[in-house]
């Protein structure tokens, strides 16, 4: 279990009130828990709450409350989900409709974001120690359907729950689920769709493709800075040492007023921050990709009608428009590049894997 882990506490009973004595962190799942069928304290009545909780390192486990005849419960953990607010895009509850029988269904949602992982749950109340009482989980709507929880006991009356998870890759309807239980029971039901981690700002980093879409070999790039050997150490070593370190181009610096090299022995030209943008206009009719991180280059280059290099202290983006395939990766809104706001960490950014492409 690492630090923003989202774990997921789901607790069974006789129908009987689920509650925390010491939540430590954990809070109940609202709108669609708990769930529940049967006469409490009756066999084989059933209740499924679900708490959650985003680590936050040498966390404690929580104390659940005796609910009266008995109560089960376990706790189960997620990476890579989203890492602020609600960890789930939508879930749905329900209890089956009520029957005491062999089929289990867990009612579905419509999601809003691609790459979401579904969670099913539903309680049982077989009185026995099992670990067979669910099969069968059939949704058509996800793929890699899996069984990752299935445990009943005989405490009392008895009972406990089972998990499993499913891909939803694009944004849509998951259907109801089916789930087979070994023995009759009442039951509850409950899913949720967490939300995937965004990209983390600390790996993007820019990289050319070729007209195959894949990654081109490395290339000789020729980098112009304030000074000849782009001493910047906030600006531009960072960019030197990512464009030949990280990414394994041939890299030779240029201070921006030598304007006796030729551009067109090299792959690609990047212009820093650094430098002065009216040193560099030169390059306007060069015939080489350019690629400049000089805001005030917009002029020069013709870029548009107005411009600003003043990007002090700002760690993201506003995508106002996503319809051009260099922003087609993205939700319109703002994109966090930047974990703090330096040269330094922006120059050193990574991106990748988005569906169109670019990276």
């Amino acid at each position: 279990m690492q630090v923003n882990d989202v774990c997921l506490l789901a607790v069974e009973s006789e129908n009987q009130v689920i509650s925390l004595s010491s939540a430590q962190g954990f809070v109940e799942v609202p709108t669609w828990s708990p769930q529940s069928a049967g006469t409490a304290a009756t066999n084989p009545a059933s209740r499924l709450a679900v708490f959650w909780k985003r680590t936050v390192g040498g966390d404690t486990a929580p104390t659940v409350a005796d609910s009266g005849d008995h109560t089960t419960g376990q706790i189960h953990c997620f990476s890579g989900v989203i890492t602020s607010g609600n960890p789930w895009d939508t879930g749905a509850g329900g209890n089956d409709s009520g029957a005491n029988d062999t089929t289990g269904t867990i009612p579905g949602a419509t999601t809003t974001v691609d790459s979401t992982l579904v969670v099913l749950i539903t309680s049982t109340s077989f009185n026995g120690t099992s670990t067979t009482q669910c099969s069968g989980w059939t949704n058509a709507n996800l793929t890699s359907l899996t069984e990752r929880a299935d445990n009943t006991n005989t405490i009392n009356l008895g009972g406990g729950h089972c998990l499993a998870t499913g891909d939803k890759a694009t944004a849509g309807s998951y259907a109801t689920t089916t789930v087979t239980l070994a023995n009759t029971s009442y039951k509850g039901a409950i899913s949720l769709a967490l939300k995937p981690a965004p990209p983390n700002p600390t790996q993007i980093h820019y990289r050319w493709r070729n007209d195959n879409g894949g990654e081109s070999p490395p290339l000789n790039i020729a980098l112009i800075c304030a000074t000849a050997t782009c001493t910047d150490v906030n600006i531009d070593v960072p960019l030197k040492n990512h464009l030949s370190t990280t990414l394994g181009h041939t890299v030779t610096t240029f201070i921006g007023t030598n304007v006796a090299w030729t551009p067109t022995n090299y792959d690609v030209v990047v212009i820093s921050e650094s430098t002065n943008s009216g040193d560099t206009a030169w390059l306007k009719n060069q015939a080489v990709p350019i690629l400049t991180v000089e805001g005030q280059n917009w002029d020069e280059f013709e870029l548009g009608t107005s411009g600003d290099s003043n990007i002090a202290g700002n760690v993201s983006i506003d995508i106002t428009d996503n319809s051009h395939y260099i922003t087609s990766g993205f939700p319109l809104g703002t994109l966090q590049v930047n974990n703090t706001g330096t040269d330094t960490a922006l120059a050193i950014g990574y991106m990748s894997g988005l569906s169109n492409g670019v990276t």
